[in-house]
Parts: structure tokens; sequence; C-alpha cells
């Protein structure tokens, strides 16, 4: 049975974390300085792939490599990339003013 989007997104709230997946998304997590409360990756990881891994690794966020079974199970995705990072939501500033020009 599936689980709604809005209380996927209560669960999000809750826990102060997102879930991303794929070299990409986390790639650019990495790059804009999101911090990882758990990376994990499989054996068949991309080479691309394990440069985040090792870059996560560098900053001391809990890395852990887990079987494809296992990490099929975590993963939301149908072809799962073997990358997912639990990242933590940050509080933005609000602007002191909006326009919308």
């Amino acid at each position: 049975m599936g689980t709604s989007a809005s209380s996927q997104a209560q669960a999000r709230r809750e826990a102060q974390a997102f879930i991303a997946e794929g070299v990409r998304l986390s790639e650019e997590a990495l790059e804009a300085g999101w911090e990882a409360q758990l990376v994990l990756y499989t054996e068949e990881i991309s080479p691309r792939g394990q440069l985040v891994v090792d870059g996560y690794t560098r900053l001391g966020a809990p890395v852990e490599q887990v079987t494809p079974q296992a990490f099929k199970s975590a993963a939301d995705s149908e072809t799962p990339q073997g990358l997912l990072l639990v990242l933590s939501m940050r509080l933005l500033p609000r602007p002191e003013r909006l326009t919308f020009s």
C-alpha cells in the first residue's frame, strides 16, 4: 500500500530531513553544501557516484555500503542508481520584502 504525498511531506517536516536519490541530485547536494544525515550506496555505484560518497565521507557524514536488495527496499525509484542521501532540511531566511517584477 502506498503512502500519500501529504503524509510523506508531514514525515519529512517532522524528521527535518528529505531524501535525494541518484547521482546527479547527490552531486548537486554535495556542491551546494547540504548536510547528509546518512549516505547509502551499493558496490555497483558509478565512478561519479563514488566521488559523491568520498566527498560526504570527507565531511564526516555517516556512510554505509548496503546490498542491492537492501538498497532497492530503501529507494523509491523504479531503477535505483545505487546512491541515496538523507539530507537535513535548511531553514531559509524570509526576505524582508517580496518583489514580483
